[in-house]
């Protein structure tokens, strides 16, 4: 019962290190060396207390990956985005070890502790939010500051109800996941909508939901919204939020479907076979980025077709597959979809429950 606890401490402060990122200027930078290495001590950890699963074909290809990463290393990137990319494959193989532990530990931690770890840390968005212009937030000018790296805690709303898809939902999932859509209207970002209807569209499928569970979320959705959004009776940010971020031009401008057309124009057939390595960079609108807006394609610009097609192939198995629990075909079915329209890349937790869910091993 211990290792089960101090697993979901190490989640948790993996999970929080985008979050501090937001205030490293004035918390201890001795505590961000810390959580930057919480994923490597998670995993030497997960080895520690299990035995390595057998699986020869993920072994095969993560050792093609890091050769390949090795061999295109050009020492491009600083320190600290060198290691946010190793991180993030690491999250990955975490996911895959964490899959042979008891299933408890990832259900409590998106049951029960992020949701609670998301509203405690919301009067910290609000007061921030306080102190913002509402020209401030149409030009996104606060992001990339403070409480914007929340939205790492934030993205995994719909998970929390999704993990949860065959029970009855607490109190405290429907208000994080309330939060979480206030959060992202706040910074303009749309995916969540996308992630609403995602998360909708699933539970439909399963036949798990209910007409009341839609009206409460919408009535507290109003409620925050007529709190804190100023203009509520001509619902004027609404506007200027999908005439902002929804537009034709906004759409247009947006170009990632150029970068990913872009990354096949010059990408060899061996890098697109076996990838760029884990630290590859490309082009983003004449800015360097470490990954494409695609997650799908970035799996290939980063890791290969091969592996690609290993985790799309094996996702497709696991949800047609008759003694798949839902919820984790409800979970595979929702990163499939979700891939094809952002990354997530950046969003580690995600990352290692996409892998728990597909090398999860049913318990008996």
């Amino acid at each position: 019962m211990k290792v089960n606890y101090i697993i979901i401490l190490l989640l948790i402060l993996s999970l929080l290190h985008s979050s501090f990122f937001g205030y490293k200027d004035v918390l201890p930078i001795q505590l961000l060396y810390i959580l930057t290495f919480t994923p490597s001590i998670l995993f030497i950890f997960l080895l520690t207390f299990n035995k390595i699963p057998q699986n020869k074909l993920l072994f095969l290809i993560t050792f093609i990956i890091i050769i390949s990463s090795i061999i295109h290393f050009r020492a491009e990137n600083t320190i600290g985005e060198t290691f946010t990319n190793i991180n993030i494959f690491i999250h990955f193989l975490n996911g895959f070890l964490l899959s042979r532990f008891p299933k408890d530990i990832i259900v409590s931690l998106f049951e029960k502790y992020v949701p609670i770890l998301g509203l405690i840390l919301f009067p910290v968005f609000i007061i921030e939010f306080s102190n913002t212009s509402y020209v401030e937030m149409l030009r996104r000018s606060n992001t990339w500051e403070g409480s914007f790296f929340f939205l790492t805690i934030y993205t995994l709303a719909p998970h929390s109800l999704l993990i949860s898809i065959s029970k009855k939902k607490t109190i405290f999932q429907k208000l994080f996941l309330v939060c979480a859509i206030f959060s992202f209207l706040v910074y303009l970002k749309r995916i969540i909508i996308f992630d609403i209807i995602l998360l909708l569209f699933i539970l439909i499928i399963f036949k798990k939901i209910k007409i009341k569970d839609i009206i409460f979320l919408l009535i507290i959705s109003v409620f925050i919204y007529s709190l804190f959004i100023p203009n509520l009776n001509d619902f004027i940010f609404m506007n200027d939020f999908i005439e902002t971020r929804f537009s034709p031009e906004s759409i247009e401008n947006n170009g990632r479907d150029e970068e990913v057309l872009l990354f096949f124009k010059n990408s060899n057939i061996i890098d697109f076979i076996f990838g760029s390595g884990i630290d590859a960079n490309n082009l983003f609108l004449e800015k360097k980025s470490q990954s494409l807006h695609s997650g799908w394609f970035n799996f290939i610009f980063k890791y290969g077709l091969i592996f690609m097609l290993y985790l799309l192939i094996l996702s497709i198995h696991r949800i047609i597959k008759v003694k798949t629990p839902i919820w984790i075909k409800s979970l595979l079915l929702f990163f499939c979809f979700k891939f094809l329209i952002t990354n997530s890349y950046y969003i580690s937790p995600e990352i290692t429950l996409f892998s728990y869910a597909l090398f999860y091993r049913n318990e008996d």
